[in-house]
């Protein structure tokens, strides 16, 4: 069994998707998964075993509207690629993500497109754009709609609600260390808060004795091209080695959940039941 999965250019999309292809995994042994999206995005997915190749999609030029000069680059490239790949090379398309560029490459591809129906699109008209339709709320959490999606796409049931990302979870190498290293990773704008809030977190750490590593909300960027692979690794090390994570809701914030790493994530006012991280199977206790 062949997939070829849309995955797009946000790391935190690729980490939501990891469980369902456990699943799939299990549940079709020998199913392979090859993934479109950005650099950052292709190497982030090669880390689960299902993935067996990744085809690089410049997601923000290839998508762009107008003309321009990088659009044509972009489209000229992913043409080439598309062009080794056979007619029967996947048994299904999906796309997950349910926006007007995934669907637009979905579409590019050979094998039966599926796709989500309903208030879980980006417009009602996308519908169009598959062979197979899945009415799945769109207020359910991805990481489960994913595993939902999946499932039915390959007539195979959910016996196990905790999600398995497929990860093997790393112990911290500072655990026996007298100081331990505690990741930050903070959208200031996402929680409101001010200097003196921060200056208090940051007494907090010291007095915890504790070294505090800051990391970008936005990391891994996710349009980077420059040695993505090395982007990729350096932040999941830092996440891996961690004693504990707190953060926003941002790639590293699903990267600790997915690590089974102890942590926090701070979340504006209903937000945790739609986007918040979903701890896996082997989580570790702070």
């Amino acid at each position: 069994m062949k997939l070829a999965v849309v995955v797009g250019d946000q790391p935190a999309d690729v980490i939501r998707l990891m469980p369902a292809w456990t699943d799939a995994r299990r549940a079709v042994p020998g199913l392979t998964v090859t993934v479109l999206g950005s650099p950052v995005a292709l190497a982030l997915a090669a880390r689960h075993d299902a993935v067996m190749r990744g085809i690089r999609v410049n997601m923000v030029d290839w998508a762009g509207s107008g003309w321009s000069w990088r659009q044509y680059k972009a489209r000229r490239a992913l043409d080439r690629e598309l062009a080794q790949i056979d007619d029967d090379a996947f048994d299904f398309v999906v796309d997950p993500l349910g926006t007007f560029a995934s669907s637009g490459l979905a579409a590019r591809l050979p094998g039966l497109r599926c796709g989500l129906s309903g208030d879980a699109l980006a417009h009602p008209k996308l519908e169009k754009r598959y062979q197979s339709r899945f009415p799945i709320p769109g207020n359910l959490h991805p990481v489960q709609r994913h595993r939902v999606m999946f499932a039915a796409i390959l007539d195979y049931s959910i016996f196990d609600l905790k999600p398995d990302y497929g990860l093997i979870p790393q112990l911290p190498e500072q655990v026996d260390q007298p100081e331990q290293t505690v990741v930050a990773a903070l959208d200031t704008a996402q929680i409101h808060w001010n200097q003196q809030q921060l200056a208090l977190l940051k007494e907090v750490f010291a007095q915890a004795g504790v070294r505090k590593q800051a990391i970008a909300p936005e990391a891994p960027a996710a349009v980077s091209s420059h040695a993505p692979r090395d982007v990729v690794d350096a932040w999941w090390e830092a996440v891996a080695n961690s004693a504990y994570v707190i953060a926003t809701d941002c790639p590293t914030a699903h990267l600790a959940a997915a690590l089974g790493r102890p942590g926090l994530m701070l979340c504006r006012p209903g937000q945790a039941p739609t986007t918040g991280a979903i701890s896996c199977r082997h989580a570790h206790q702070a």
